[in-house]
C-alpha cells in the first residue's frame, strides 16, 4: 500500500475541549505532540484531528514501531480495522503492542526488566499476551474486561504467577466501585 506523504507539515486540527476534559493540560499537550510527530516525522495527512492517522496510514501500520513484527502481531489479533488502535495516536491501545511485543521476542530480557522493579523475584517470564482475558472470568477479573498486558511468570520459589497491566495514555481511569479504596483489589 502506497501512503501519500504530506507536502506541507500541517499539525492539523486540535480539540478545543481538551483542557475542559483534562484540567491538567496533559491531554492537549499530548495531542499537539502526536500531531507534530505525525506531520514532521511520519509525514502523512491527518483524519479529523492532527493526532489521527488516515485509515490508509493506519492500515499500513504507522501507529506502531516498525520492527519486531509488531504490526504482524496486531493484524493477527485484530483482523479488521479498529480506528482507536490503528489510527488514533492519542489513545493507549497501540502502546502495549509497541512495548510488550519486543519483550515477547526476548523473555529473558523481559525477566531482567521486571526483576529491576520486583526485587529479583521472577525466575522466568513464561508468556505475554496483549488484550487478554483469562478464563474462567470469575476466577480473575470477574467481568468481561481484559488485561492490556497479561504476563505469566515463574517465581523464584517455583510457583506460578501473573502480572496484569492496564495502560492509559490520555484516557481516564476506570471509576472505583463503592467502598473500594485506591490500591485495593476490586
Amino acid at each position: 500500500m502506497q501512503i501519500q506523504k504530506s507536502m506541507k507539515k500541517e499539525i492539523g486540527n486540535q480539540y478545543e475541549k481538551d483542557d475542559i476534559i483534562d484540567s491538567t493540560g496533559f491531554r492537549s499537550k499530548a495531542r499537539i505532540h502526536q500531531s507534530t510527530y505525525r506531520a514532521n516525522v511520519i509525514e502523512v495527512d491527518f483524519d479529523e484531528y492532527g493526532n489521527r492517522l488516515t485509515k490508509e496510514a493506519g492500515l499500513s501500520g504507522l501507529n506502531f514501531y516498525n520492527g519486531f513484527d509488531i504490526f504482524k502481531a496486531v493484524r493477527s489479533r485484530y483482523k479488521k480495522y479498529k480506528k482507536g488502535l490503528y489510527s488514533d495516536m492519542l489513545r493507549s491501545e497501540h502502546i502495549p503492542f509497541n512495548l510488550f511485543i519486543p519483550f515477547e521476542k526476548d523473555k529473558q530480557y523481559c525477566t531482567k526488566i521486571l526483576n529491576a522493579f520486583l526485587g529479583e523475584s521472577i525466575l522466568s517470564v513464561d508468556e505475554i499476551k496483549i488484550e487478554y482475558a483469562p478464563s474462567p472470568a470469575e476466577k480473575y477479573l470477574k467481568d468481561k474486561t481484559s488485561f492490556d498486558v497479561y504476563i505469566e511468570y515463574t517465581h523464584i520459589d517455583g510457583k506460578k504467577g501473573i502480572i496484569g497491566i492496564e495502560v492509559k495514555y490520555t484516557e481516564h481511569e476506570y471509576a472505583l466501585k463503592k467502598k473500594i479504596k485506591r490500591g485495593e483489589m476490586c
